[in-house]
């Protein structure tokens, strides 16, 4: 178990966004020493100032292992220890910029609130293999498309009195929202947000409520299962997201919602029903979709899903991070992240290259910060030093 402490001084890492893939095993590769390491330096590329780790010996049968007091901190010379003090070891020329640096300020909020996660009811439009988990791969997949795009991103867990601290928020599960939350949200578009809102086909109340709240109007849902996975394929109109008319947009997984409206931006392959709608009287601020792009996302992580949520915000936003010369179709294994004394001017860039089989030599702007060369081996970790723009 990983678990995030606050610094005494303050710092409330509980809003740390966490990227899913930084603790989740890479597919066919040992979880030892060496993936240790990259766990630690990723952690570490997000700002965190805590990192214990727990020892879980389970028993055969009988009562949880917590309640029998079988869970302890990891006190043995594992190989999880020694690939942790290896990481340090060779982090220690940074460790003091590290210690009194911070995460780039982020750009884009994702709404997952705690209260939300506490109302929210199990569903099965998500999964073939169980409910309720709708909820939990939608927001993933949003922070994960966020950082491919290389936008700085964090969860708004406190409500909508937290919107107004970013240029654009994503919403990539709208099911359980109050009355209240949906019109603050859509205040927030009316005076100047940018937003991404994902409407859920297997909420009908909910779409009831965004499509009134937004002059927007949806004809049906459908829901597709055959065997674990299945869907659409989208295409553009020709009328946004630079896609031209019929040119492929990707794919919307188990479930989709019919949009009418003005402007629709995407629609759906078999039938050309709006899948995705820009109402004008939002001035280009708002996308909202019933092909469920963040779900979708977490499944496939498909290049042309990025493009077409790279394609809005890029129009409104500044990307934090842009790395050159990654290849598009595996992007996803390639994560950047950076720190920064703002009262220095300096910053420390972590590139993390999980494919198991390829190296890039990488060009790296970061906002503020001169540009720099990486080399990025296979599978690996490698930092930079960052200057600041004169």
């Amino acid at each position: 178990a990983i678990h995030r402490t606050p610094e005494p001084e303050g710092l409330d890492c509980r809003d740390t966004p966490l990227r899913s893939s930084a603790v989740d095993e890479v597919e066919g590769l040992p979880r030892g020493g060496n993936q240790r390491v990259k766990i630690f330096i990723n952690l570490l590329g997000h700002g965190m100032k805590g990192l214990y780790f727990y020892r879980w010996d389970p028993l055969l049968n009988g009562a949880e292992p917590m309640v029998n007091g079988m869970i302890e901190p990891d006190s043995y010379d594992t190989d999880r220890r020694l690939g942790l003090q290896k990481a340090i070891k060779a982090l220690e020329p940074d460790l003091p910029f590290i210690a009194r640096a911070q995460s780039l300020t982020p750009s884009v909020g994702i709404y997952f609130t705690r209260d939300q996660a506490m109302r929210s009811r199990p569903d099965n439009a998500g999964d073939f293999v169980g409910g309720g988990l709708t909820l939990l791969k939608a927001t993933r997949g949003a922070y994960q498309l966020l950082s491919d795009i290389g936008y700085e991103a964090a969860c708004i867990v406190h409500g909508t009195k937290d919107l107004g601290k970013y240029k654009a928020v994503v919403f990539p599960h709208v099911s359980d929202l109050t009355e209240s939350e949906i019109d603050d949200i859509e205040a927030y578009v009316a005076n100047g947000g940018s937003a991404i809102i994902d409407l859920p086909p297997q909420d009908p109340a909910a779409v009831a409520r965004f499509t009134e709240t937004f002059g927007i109007q949806a004809s049906q849902s459908e829901k597709l299962r055959y065997l674990l996975y299945s869907g659409w394929s989208v295409r553009g109109t020709g009328e946004g997201l630079n896609l031209a008319d019929n040119a492929f947009g990707g794919y919307c997984y188990n479930g989709r919602l019919l949009l009418e409206g003005e402007k629709a931006v995407l629609k759906f392959d078999d039938n050309g029903a709006p899948a995705a709608l820009i109402p004008p009287q939002y001035e280009g601020r708002l996308l909202i979709t019933g092909c469920q792009l963040f779900y979708t996302y977490h499944i496939t992580m498909h290049k042309r899903t990025r493009q077409v949520v790279q394609s809005f915000l890029s129009d409104l936003i500044e990307p934090d991070i842009v790395l050159e010369g990654a290849d598009e179709e595996f992007r996803p294994y390639l994560e950047a992240r950076a720190l920064e004394d703002k009262s220095s001017g300096q910053g420390l860039l972590f590139i993390m290259n999980r494919d198991p089989s390829k190296g890039y030599s990488l060009k790296v702007n970061v906002k503020g910060y001169k540009p720099v060369t990486v080399e990025a081996p296979s599978y690996d970790v490698v930092r930079v030093k960052l200057a600041g723009k004169e």
